[in-house]
């Protein structure tokens, strides 16, 4: 082989494995997109979760509210007999 057909295989080689890395990299790039897709909707899901968790804390908190302010009342309800008494 003289000087110019190892130069071309050697062409057609780098332009091969090229090719195969290029093809590895939008593959890994492919399977990163429909993964990044999926954390999306998995985010998307985890969000509304959240959402429902703050509803169901902040009618809780309403709720511990009533229960704070009708023992308040008792308790001044029972110092009141006493004063009385």
């Amino acid at each position: 082989m003289d000087a110019d057909e190892l130069t071309a295989l050697a062409t057609v080689i780098s332009v091969a494995v090229a090719l195969l890395f290029g093809a590895a990299g939008l593959s890994v790039g492919i399977v990163g997109l429909v993964q990044a897709r999926r954390a999306r909707a998995a985010a998307i899901g985890a969000n509304k979760i959240a959402e429902k968790a703050n509803e169901i804390a902040n009618e809780a908190n309403r709720i511990a509210e009533t229960a704070n302010g009708t023992i308040n009342q008792q308790a001044a309800r029972d110092t009141e007999r006493s004063d009385v008494a």
